[in-house]
């Protein structure tokens, strides 16, 4: 990671926040006890932001993350005690990217087949508190009914453009505005790192952001209004194609209509490397690929909250400066 992100995870560290996670005991033989056992704490906390509803523990003390990305992250920024974590993007492997080394080793890597969680398995770490991304909950990805007779679920925001809207208000429920600020700090530092950055440039320069990993399937799709050109606009881009009111947030464009991105100096686009829109003639007649100034995102980037957000700019600003 690059060097404000370091700053971040020291800090937290230093404040008993992300780097101290560890698994509480349950009695299972699953990972190591290190968090000091007992019930939870008293009280609940009535969660409503825009369509969720629901009563969680206010200071929970077993969470089990369903998707090990933004809604990692957001236990990660509560601070709170994880016993189990799922990756569906990537099953079988610690979290990395923006999250390494943010998860104690001892946290048991569940079971990730994206649409069949084992119930059973989370249930026997005996979680008070179960996260889960709000869209999954709506399209109810892993079975919302089942997994609230094993602990309360709670479906949180975390893959807006309006990041720190989303991520203050939401934490604020749980008295964790501090928490929330300590982490736009950390990203505002980072976009000043980025403006200084552009600034010796001394122009604005244009940037696109695309994802490009289904190109073998023959398209792409343009963002106009994601986590990513929110950080873009903030960094002092000017983001093609940025609508801060499209709703869907990208548009599809075929391999052959590639090219209505060329007036972009820069390009920012999520894939897995090695990226397979490479060698397409459209792609690589791009002046900014020409140029070499494409700049691959992890796909792990496009889901998450202030963490992510720090991670895409500090990715940004290492292209400005290469």
């Amino acid at each position: 990671m690059f060097s404000s992100l370091q700053v971040s995870r020291r800090s937290l560290l230093l404040g008993g926040g992300l780097l101290g996670l560890a698994v509480a005991g349950c009695g299972t033989g699953a990972g190591s006890s290190t968090a000091e056992p007992g019930p939870t704490t008293p009280g609940t906390v009535d969660f409503a932001y825009e369509d969720v509803a629901v009563t969680v523990p206010a200071r929970p003390r077993r969470v089990v993350v369903m998707e090990g990305r933004g809604d990692l992250e957001f236990a990660l920024l509560a601070g709170w005690t994880l016993v189990g974590v799922r990756n569906t993007s990537a099953p079988g492997e610690r979290p990395s990217g923006q999250y390494a080394g943010l998860v104690d080793d001892a946290v048991p890597l569940l079971d990730s087949a994206e649409d069949a969680p084992d119930v059973e398995e989370i249930a026997a770490l005996a979680p008070d508190l179960i996260l889960v991304r709000a869209n999954n909950w709506r399209m109810d990805a892993f079975g919302n009914d089942v997994l609230a007779q094993v602990a309360p679920v709670l479906p949180v925001e975390v893959n807006r453009p309006g990041f720190r809207e989303d991520m203050t208000a939401q934490l604020a429920q749980f008295d964790l505005t501090a928490r929330a600020d300590d982490a736009l700090a950390d990203y505002d530092a980072a976009v000043l790192a980025g403006r200084v950055a552009l600034a010796a440039l001394g122009r604005t320069p244009t940037a696109a952001v695309l994802a490009t990993q289904m190109a073998e399937t023959g398209s792409v799709r343009w963002y106009t209004n994601k986590l990513a050109t929110t950080v873009a606009a903030d960094l002092g881009f000017a983001v093609l194609g940025l609508d801060p009111a499209d709703v869907q947030g990208d548009r599809t464009l075929s391999l052959e209509e590639i090219g209505m991105v060329s007036e972009a100096e820069f390009l920012f686009h999520q894939t897995p490397e090695p990226a397979p829109v490479v060698g397409v003639p459209t792609w690589d007649a791009l002046p900014a690929v020409v140029a070499g100034r494409a700049t691959t995102l992890d796909p792990v980037l496009n889901n998450g909250l202030a963490l992510t957000a720090t991670a895409i700019a500090e990715r940004m600003t290492v292209a400005l400066t290469a």
